[in-house]
Order: structure tokens, then C-alpha cells, then sequence
């Protein structure tokens, strides 16, 4: 009892309290969450671009693209690179995205970083607030901002790498920390999200979001393992091969004796013979009864279990043979001798005769 009652208020107490408060999906341009990005949107809107939130690949009337989470297919990076080759920018901010292009290998321990870029949007940023951002191994031709330096092994890393591709630019993120919404207005990331996706007022961003539960491009089949996969076909081949085993008969064919098979005139004669032996009349006055009137019933629409008497009415009602000659045959009094039972027998088969030509 007392169990019950504390599950009474547990159960209570959360219809009360509801269900728990959803933050949305993290990244999410439509959500306002701590770490959504419905602000990154509003804020390039208030600067006057238009903003388009897909998850398809840009047309070529869009100037900047912006990747969040690499969780597009393969035809679809292709699409994006193509579309950097003919003049687009993509700003990519997934580490470990094959979009980015360079490799992170150290996480930044600074609250801040501090300013140092050569692209000239970037200019008036001052100092990134992006704690625990990764930090790119700076290839030796591409730009790199807000950089650190290791003395003791002479790598130089950066919170930002842009290359140039084809016609177009390929702007790497040391992670998406800058643009979420609890840290939009922290340092000068907004000030950098306007330079790099909003540097010219009016064009048009696409943001692709990524995809929501049950919006992925994948299928069930891409999902299972290839190792499971694999499995499956090794136990279709087994299978098989079973199959082909249990299906092959070893040796000659072995001849089955068949059994011996009676007509059906001698099998009657054979009962007969032994009811007959045994002195059994009323048995055989029984079954010459009860297959006379499962004949009539049957043939008459009745059920196979109709009693004497209403088999005798409908079929003398239907055939105009006299009704007690039919209950006779049909009545339940066992044979007194032979005489009796040979005679009980040719009129069964006359009522079955004229039953069978009046229907």
C-alpha cells in the first residue's frame, strides 16, 4: 500500500510539472534555445540580407553559404564545391567536416582570441569570445585569422582558415561556438558573423540546416553495418548451400511397396461378410438407416442430423411418397432375423430411387 501511494504522487506530480522544457535542436536556425541559432538569422536579416534556411544546395543567386553540421551527403558536398568553383562562399563551421579542408589538432584554452586577420571584413574584430574552439594547423598558402603560435614546436594554429577554390572562397570555423545564441553577443562574434556572411548588404545567405529527426537522406539499409551486412549474406549462403544438401537423394531411387488397394464394391461385401459372421443385424439395419437418411437430408436441404420424423415429412411433402413408409424404413427397431433386415434393405434403396428421380 504505501509503494502505491507513492506511485500515486510521483505520477502527480509530474502531470503537474509537465513535461520538461525543450531547448530545440542544438544549431537549429529556427531555434531560440542556448544554443540555437534563430539569432545568427535575425541579425544578417537586420543588416538587410535575405536569409534562406534548406538543406539544399545553393543556386548561383546566392553569395554565402553557411554549413553549421556536416551532416550532408555526398552528392550534396559535391554540389556545394561546385557551386564555390563558379564564385560562391562557403563558410563552413564543423571541424570535421571534409568541406573545411584543414585539420584540427588543438583546442584553444584562451576565453578570447585576439584579433589579427587579413581579410578586410573581418577588420573591426577585436577579440573572438569562443573558449574550447578547436584551432586549425594553418596550410602555408591559406589565410589564416586569430591565430596562436607554439614556441616549443613552431606550429601556428587558427581559429579561422579561408582558402581559395576555383572562383570562389571556402572560409573555415574552428567550430560554431561564435554563432549559437547565448554567445552571439559575447566579444565581437557578431561582429564577425556579419563580416563573414553579411559583408555587403542585400544579398542572399543560405543557412543549410541540418536535418531534423526523420528528415535525414539516409536510409534504412545505409544504417546497418557493413560488418552485419556481411553477416546476413554469409548466412543466405549457408542457407543456401543447406538447401542444396537436404535437396540431393544420394544413390538410386528406392522402389516403396504400395499398398494394396480394394474397390470400393468389395469393401462393402467385406464388411458385410463380418457383420454377417458375427451375427451384428442390428448394426447393419443401423447403418442401412442411417445412410437413408443422411441421403434424404442432404438431398432435401436438411442437416445431415434432421430426426426421422422430419425427414419423413419433408420428403413425403416433396415427393409425395407416403410418409410412414418412410418413417418405417427410417424407425430405430433392430432387424428380428435376416428375412427382416434383406427386407429393410430393398426398401431403402426403392425410397432412394424414387427420391433421387422426383429430384
Amino acid at each position: 500500500m504505501p509503494l502505491a501511494v507513492l506511485g500515486m504522487v510521483v505520477i502527480g506530480i509530474a502531470l503537474i510539472a509537465g513535461a520538461p522544457r525543450s531547448d530545440g535542436i542544438p544549431l537549429d536556425p529556427s531555434s531560440t534555445g542556448p544554443l540555437g541559432t534563430r539569432g545568427l538569422v535575425l541579425l544578417l536579416q537586420h543588416e538587410g540580407d535575405t536569409v534562406t534556411v534548406s538543406d539544399a544546395v545553393p543556386d548561383d543567386g546566392v553569395a554565402v553559404a553557411l554549413v553549421l553540421e556536416d551532416n550532408l551527403s555526398s552528392d550534396q558536398r559535391d554540389g556545394l564545391e561546385a557551386w564555390v568553383n563558379r564564385g560562391g562562399t562557403l563558410v563552413v563551421t564543423d571541424p570535421e567536416s571534409p568541406l573545411a579542408g584543414a585539420a584540427a589538432f588543438q583546442a584553444t584554452e584562451k576565453g578570447a582570441l585576439t584579433p589579427g586577420c587579413a581579410l578586410p571584413s573581418l577588420a573591426e574584430v577585436r577579440t573572438l569570445d569562443v573558449p574550447g574552439a578547436p584551432l586549425y594547423e594553418v596550410p602555408g598558402p591559406d589565410t589564416a585569422c586569430f591565430a596562436e603560435s607554439d614556441a616549443s614546436t613552431g606550429r601556428r594554429a587558427a581559429f579561422l582558415v579561408a582558402r581559395a577554390q576555383g572562383r570562389g572562397t571556402v572560409v573555415a570555423l574552428g567550430g560554431p561556438n561564435a554563432f549559437v545564441n547565448t554567445r552571439l553577443d559575447k566579444g565581437d562574434n557578431s561582429v564577425l558573423a556579419v563580416g563573414l556572411l553579411a559583408p555587403v548588404r542585400g544579398r542572399t545567405v543560405a543557412v543549410l540546416k541540418p536535418p531534423r529527426a526523420g528528415e535525414g537522406r539516409k536510409t534504412l539499409v545505409d544504417l546497418i553495418s557493413p560488418h552485419l551486412k556481411a553477416g546476413f549474406l554469409e548466412l543466405l549462403a549457408a542457407f543456401v548451400v543447406v538447401c542444396l544438401w537436404r535437396a540431393r537423394r544420394l544413390g538410386r531411387p528406392v522402389l516403396e511397396q504400395q499398398l494394396v488397394e480394394l474397390p470400393g464394391s468389395e469393401l462393402v461385401v467385406a464388411v458385410g461378410n463380418l457383420l454377417h459372421q458375427a451375427g451384428r443385424r442390428d448394426d447393419a439395419g443401423r447403418l442401412i438407416r442411417d445412410e437413408l437418411r443422411r441421403t434424404i437430408a442432404e438431398r432435401l436441404s436438411l442437416g445431415r442430423d434432421a430426426p426421422p420424423d422430419v425427414v419423413a415429412d419433408v420428403a413425403a411433402a416433396r415427393t409425395g411418397i407416403d410418409r410412414n413408409r418412410i418413417l418405417e424404413a427410417l424407425a430405430d427397431r433392430p432387424p428380428v432375423d435376416e428375412a427382416a433386415l434383406v427386407t429393410l434393405a430393398q426398401s431403402a434403396e426403392a425410397i432412394h430411387g424414387e427420391i433421387t428421380r422426383a429430384r
